[in-house]
């Protein structure tokens, strides 16, 4: 596994902080918050009448 360094603000160092748990590594706490915003985006789409029926989208998330 390679590491990198990825330079931040004080402010957002600090944001992020407090919304990671206590063990947690920068790692998982930034993969945690991106599986939430892909699962937010998903949801928004599977589920807007523009795009989607209802059975549609239960078909959709049984794919998964």
């Amino acid at each position: 596994m390679s590491l990198t360094t990825i330079p931040l603000q004080q402010e957002t160092r600090d944001r992020l902080r407090q919304i990671a748990n206590k063990s947690e590594t920068w790692d998982e706490v930034l993969n945690r918050l991106f599986e939430h915003e892909v699962t937010r985006q998903n949801t928004q789409v599977f589920f807007s009448a523009d795009t989607l029926s209802l059975g549609e989208a239960l078909e959709e998330i049984e794919k998964w």
